[in-house]
């Protein structure tokens, strides 16, 4: 038996009452396993109130609903008008601000915290941003705007709200000058820019990488509207901006390596995507560094659709010579202009023969395929330039019975061509491609000895599709601009369809596979053929669009009627 004295104990306390601590501290952890925890962080308490008038402390505070990254919150919180720099002290869930600068008279103040705002323990986001209004005077500012961001993932993009009252619309410059009301898109891409003065706005989306308030080019996505906003004591709310998003690319493509492929075919590899049309023989010069004779270039063509990589087709190389390969006047796929100055690559002749076999791909029709429609070509891809003649005369398109299928033969360049048939071919028919391969011949005279590749595949069974149709009204007076609508669908299994409308008037998808689609729209004011984002500088307005509010659903044989939009 163990005697403990009255002097052990006193010894021994402080040890037991911190286990008993612990033990304590232990018992209220939560209980391992169960449901992951998904809630988001909310504000549940503020000072002052949202809409306190007459407001002249120097703190703010806001209590969250549960632990919060404290990070999070200094990179999220924005306060307009400035205050100067922000301070912010814990205690708990419970956080204090203040601030530097004095309070201006008779102005309103919003305090914004964006959704980027995550709880400790997962990271669970804000739902939805919060603004907090008060005022040193006797009315809170009753403007807003309201909308949403459309984009794969329309989560946490900044909404930049700068006033224009005050300054010259053609020197605000997003690089250098931070907004004065802000705020955040939730989940679904939705926002709101509550208690704004009254006067005229310009608002701009960027998906702010750098948190610093500021649109940072080439790294920030941005998204611009189709006008500016004027908010006035009759209209001081509006509704249904919405934006869509891009990223700027300003930077010159350039040759960045080069590689011999065999004695004939150098590989060049670029910084960026390359339009295919800016890719001329005439652009590119290949000169032995030795005697400064050129080499002769026979053909230029993409590898393959990356188009990030050309094979150059030359005359016989030099083994021992080095070559300076040097670029001008292609453009990459953003038109950026590659310049005369850029900067050469060198690379070694080679002495090894060409021996390869060019090789024959369908770039747009699978092996075996039963979706393909009734409209489309047969894009073919080659893997090196051939004798065009003799290879248009190597295939032949044969439905079921054998019958030939008469069309067409464009090239897109060296390496891909187009068969486009004189009539669409037939709903349910299978169809053989052959490609005779003794007669696909490239530079060298490779070819394949008496054989034929036969590829097969099967045009979609009407009974499988369906439509729909409707009306587009352009609401915009003596606008004869053209309308192009697409259907786009929710499964990455099914393909995007696009039309055009001239002017206004009814549409119609047809020949639709079953599923969901969304129908977006975009008037074609500059006549490109392509919705135009608009520019940030020099400023200029995106192209008016808008995505129909309902998702529609496509059945067999059924038709989704009656769809009417209208473009404001």
């Amino acid at each position: 038996m163990v005697n403990i004295t009255l002097q052990d104990f006193k010894i021994f306390l402080p040890s037991i009452v911190c286990s008993l601590f612990f033990l304590s501290c232990a018992g209220q952890m939560s209980p391992t396993g169960g449901p992951a925890d998904t809630t988001p962080p909310t504000i549940i308490e503020t000072f002052p109130a949202n809409g306190t008038t007459h407001f002249q402390e120097k703190v703010f505070r806001i209590a969250f609903s549960e632990y919060v990254d404290k990070r999070s919150v200094d990179e999220s919180i924005f306060l307009s008008p400035n205050l100067g720099e922000l301070e912010l002290d814990w205690s708990g869930t419970e956080v204090e601000i203040k601030f530097t600068d004095s309070l201006r008279a008779k102005t309103t103040y919003v305090l914004t915290l964006g959704t980027d705002v995550k709880d400790l323990r997962n990271g669970n986001r804000m739902a939805e941003s919060f603004s907090l209004a008060f005022s040193t005077g006797d009315h809170i500012d009753s403007g807003a705007i309201a909308g949403k961001i459309f984009d794969e993932k329309p989560e946490g993009v900044m909404l930049f709200a700068y006033l224009l009252d005050n300054i010259n619309g053609d020197t605000l410059n997003p690089n250098h000058t931070k907004p004065d009301y802000l705020t955040q898109t939730g989940k679904d891409g939705t926002f709101l820019l509550p208690y704004l003065r009254l006067g005229d706005y310009r608002l701009i989306a960027v998906r702010d990488e750098y948190k610093n308030l500021l649109y940072d080019p080439q790294t920030d996505q941005f998204g611009i509207p189709q006008s500016e906003f004027s908010l006035t004591p009759v209209r001081n709310f509006i509704q249904h901006v919405q934006l869509r998003l891009t990223i700027e690319d300003t930077s010159a493509p350039f040759l960045s390596s080069a590689r011999t492929i065999d004695q004939q075919h150098i590989l060049l590899r670029f910084s960026e995507q390359i339009d295919s049309s800016s890719i001329r023989t005439e652009f590119i010069s290949i000169v032995d560094t030795l005697t400064n004779s050129r080499l002769s270039i026979i053909d230029a063509s993409p590898s393959d659709t990356s188009l990030v990589e050309v094979i150059v087709l030359t005359t016989e190389q030099e083994s021992t010579a080095t070559y300076r390969v040097h670029i001008s006047g292609c453009r990459d796929v953003g038109g950026n202009m590659m310049p005369s100055s850029g900067k050469p690559v060198d690379v070694d002749g080679s002495s090894v023969p060409d021996t390869t076999k060019a090789k024959i791909s369908l770039l747009n029709i699978s092996m075996n395929s039963h979706d393909v429609f009734p409209e489309d070509s047969i894009h073919i891809g080659i893997s090196e330039w051939v004798l065009k003649e003799k290879f248009e005369k190597s295939f032949s398109l044969q439905d079921s019975a054998k019958l030939i299928v008469h069309g067409k033969y464009v090239w897109n360049n060296s390496t891909h061509g187009i068969f486009i048939p004189k009539f669409p071919l037939t709903f349910g028919m299978p169809y053989s491609f052959h490609v005779y391969l003794d007669s696909v011949i490239d530079v060298t005279g490779n070819l394949y000895p008496d054989s034929v590749r036969v590829f097969k595949f099967q045009v979609i069974d009407k009974d499988k599709l369906g439509t729909i149709s409707g009306t587009v009204l352009n609401e915009l007076p003596n606008d004869s601009s053209e309308i192009f609508l697409s259907a786009l669908p929710l499964s990455t299994d099914l393909r995007k369809r696009q039309l055009v409308v001239r002017k206004s008037g009814s549409f119609l998808f047809d020949n639709l596979e079953e599923g969901k689609y969304v129908l977006s729209v975009f008037v074609d004011s500059d006549g490109n053929e392509a919705y135009t984002h608009g520019t940030l500088i020099p400023f200029q307005l995106s192209e008016r669009f808008m995505f129909y509010s309902d998702t529609l659903k496509v059945r067999a044989r059924w038709s989704v009627e009656g769809v009417n939009i209208r473009v404001k």
